[in-house]
């Protein structure tokens, strides 16, 4: 399994100084970004397309339109990036009639919209060049109805894409859903999974405050995050615990195959040059390496 970070000039950094070692980077689409981080690793993009919407395609997180496949496809040969990653994650705004975020008719609704736009971009591209992420509900924009096991489940097997499997992402979710993390995971489609996302969970307390005011967020952006359990942070005791399971479940073969496991830790924007420690980066990246690849 090949190992990927968020691409960062402070990560580029310790690379060329030896301190870490990764085998890819993890870009999102931008060109200067992509040429930049080339100098030193391949690069792998990961696009910021979501679907549930229901309107038989991706919208693309940047712009707010329906995607650009041609320029996709054309990234997706210039890197050799090897599948288009979906963000099962419609909107509250797409459902502006439901109060109750559990409603079984909004979770019918919610399951239709996410099968007909993976359906659509899938007979575009083909279901084996697309991977779809688990969202985490992390947040007042994120439907619950969304990350229900059922639903992921559903929309992977009947669409025939492989899955991403965030692990932090599930944990929240779990969380959210007033789940234990161990048994949530145990109803998603593992055997599919073609992509591990692992980072740490903390909470966004008064210390992580005056972090993100060093790196230029203002209180009222600090306010959002602020006493919620937050993924994209170095990892903690906890997290580690759980990645040791984590080890045990790829072992056993109940986790599919993936190829590459991106640490989605630091990046590019205040946030997450704040989330990116330089000291627990050395420590936790070849950590981490030692723990996927063994």
């Amino acid at each position: 399994m090949k190992l990927a970070l968020n691409y960062s000039r402070m990560a580029a950094e310790m690379v060329r100084s030896g301190q870490i070692d990764i085998d890819r980077w993890k870009c999102p689409p931008w060109p200067e970004m992509i040429a930049e981080a080339s100098v030193t690793r391949p690069v792998c993009v990961h696009f910021s397309l979501d679907v549930g919407a229901g309107i038989g395609d991706a919208i693309d997180g940047g712009t707010k339109q329906p995607a650009d496949w041609s320029e996709i496809e054309r990234i997706m040969q210039a890197t050799d990036t090897q599948f288009v990653n979906l963000h099962l994650s419609p909107k509250q705004r797409n459902y502006p009639a439901f109060g109750d975020p559990l409603d079984p008719e909004l979770v019918e609704l919610v399951r239709a919209n996410l099968l007909f736009d993976v359906q659509a971009v899938a007979a575009r591209l083909g279901p084996e060049h697309i991977i779809l992420e688990n969202d985490n509900a992390n947040g007042p924009s994120k439907l619950l109805a969304a990350v229900l096991p059922a639903t992921i489940t559903e929309i992977v097997e009947n669409t025939g894409c492989g899955f991403l499997f965030d692990i932090s992402h599930a944990r929240l979710a779990a969380y959210h859903l007033g789940l234990d993390a161990v048994d949530y995971i145990d109803q998603l489609p593992l055997a599919a999974t073609g992509e591990l996302h692992v980072t740490g969970i903390q909470t966004i307390d008064e210390s992580w405050a005056e972090r993100l005011r060093q790196y230029g967020l203002t209180d009222e952006q600090i306010r959002r995050y602020a006493g919620r359990w937050q993924d994209h942070t170095p990892l903690t005791q906890a997290d580690w615990d759980f990645l040791a399971w984590s080890k045990t479940q790829l072992r056993a073969g109940r986790w599919g195959e993936p190829q590459l496991c991106a640490v989605e830790i630091g990046g590019e924007g205040p946030f997450w040059q704040a989330t990116f420690d330089p000291l627990a980066m050395s420590e936790q990246i070849p950590r981490l390496a030692s723990l996927l690849r063994s």
